[in-house]
């Protein structure tokens, strides 16, 4: 009887010991789990905050490229100076395609969202050569002074078949070329290469979320630890 209680005795103090080297166990796992959570979470923060960002630059892309769109057209066809203004600050001065452009560039080098945005910018750069010319003719069917223009209207040469044209038709044609479907042609591959490069930042932002540093693993110990307490429980 007492060599029964005492081989009793000697079982509950080994799952004692065996329930307190789990439990510590338990708690250096959930440690360690925690910790890997708090660095996801970081990791996971710091990849939206980036990403926002990346997104903020494109739709200035495209907004630029539409403001220019709308400015240039309200310049030809209401004739009023100001938009004209608008249209050379954006270009010269606010520059908000370029400074998208250079930001993605030290943020995200080398990524296929860059060489998107860098092509809608392109045709962006296309299309307001087309903007610039049409608002030059508009300028010379009206007989304007051309001295009191940016220096961007005056460098720009009328064409010999533009140039013979009565001046009633270089307005109309003016607005011709901000309106047809050449130009509408531009706009489309604009957004084309935006929305391309959105899908690409997208793609991005997944392949870094799926081959970050994961728990699973430190989540598989817990599971496995947690079956060995139950286990020595159930002596």
């Amino acid at each position: 009887m007492e060599k029964g209680n005492q081989k009793k005795g000697v079982s509950l103090i080994v799952v004692n010991r065996i329930m307190l080297v789990l439990a510590l166990l338990l708690a250096v796992f959930t440690v360690i789990e925690v910790a890997v959570n708090t660095v996801r979470y970081s990791e996971m923060k710091a990849l939206s905050e980036k990403y926002s960002s990346y997104f903020e630059a494109a739709t200035r892309v495209s907004d630029a490229s539409d403001y220019l769109t709308s400015e240039v057209r309200k310049y030809i066809n209401l004739k009023d100076r100001k938009y004209l203004d608008n249209y050379f600050n954006e270009i010269n001065v606010t520059k908000r395609r370029e400074s998208a452009i250079e930001y993605l560039e030290q943020e995200l080098s080398d990524n296929e969202s860059v060489a998107h945005l860098k092509e809608a910018t392109k045709l962006s750069n296309e299309l307001a050569k087309i903007e610039i010319y049409a608002m030059r003719l508009l300028i010379d069917g009206l007989k304007l002074d051309l001295d009191d223009y940016p220096e961007g209207i005056r460098n720009v040469e009328i064409s010999n078949n533009n140039d013979h044209m009565q001046p009633f038709e270089k307005v109309a044609y003016a607005w011709e070329l901000v309106t047809d479907n050449a130009y509408e042609t531009y706009k489309s591959q604009i957004r084309d290469a935006v929305a391309m490069a959105r899908d690409a930042g997208i793609q991005n932002l997944s392949l870094d979320l799926m081959y970050g540093w994961p728990a699973p693993s430190v989540r598989a110990a817990l599971d496995a630890v947690r079956a060995d307490l139950d286990s020595a429980l159930s002596l």
